[in-house]
């Protein structure tokens, strides 16, 4: 549906919105599981560079290296077709 150019202020506006809304749940999708992580971490289940935490208690190390594959996975999403070609090259190897 086509609203006209009245309303173009609106739709820059909604699609800052949504772009601080998904950085949002990137963050938490990141922050998330490294506190699951960080706990088997503990129970000495990882190797003793994931136990590493801040004086807040945060495991910068989880965090980071959560980060790195969440980069990348996303990049292979974005460019990789959907990840159809990443599935097919580990369905090769496994």
């Amino acid at each position: 549906m086509h609203y006209g150019a009245q309303f173009g202020w609106l739709v820059r506006i909604m699609a800052v919105l949504i772009s601080l809304g998904v950085i949002a749940e990137v963050s938490g999708w990141i922050v998330g599981p490294a506190r699951g992580i960080y706990t088997a971490a503990q129970q000495v289940l990882l190797p003793p560079i994931f136990r590493k935490a801040n004086k807040k208690n945060v495991p910068i190390p989880l965090i980071i290296v959560q980060g790195i594959v969440v980069t990348i996975w996303a990049a292979v999403l974005t460019l990789g077709g959907g990840g159809v070609i990443i599935y097919h090259l580990l369905w090769r190897f496994l």
